[in-house]
């Protein structure tokens, strides 16, 4: 799955999709992405906690 996203971010396709819908390409792998769910996690726990949902 991970070689299969890697090749369609490296296309000329995926490349104009980023100019075309005015996306930030963030695209990640690996521990860097790893990084990021984490981060992510802890935003969204937080969040729900001072909304008192959790």
């Amino acid at each position: 799955m991970i070689e299969a996203l890697t090749t369609l971010h490296g296309t000329d396709a995926w490349k104009e999709a980023l100019v075309t819908n005015g996306w930030t390409d963030a695209f990640e792998t690996g521990d860097a992405f790893e990084t990021f769910l984490q981060e992510q996690d802890a935003r969204v726990e937080s969040t729900l906690t001072e909304l008192g949902l959790v």
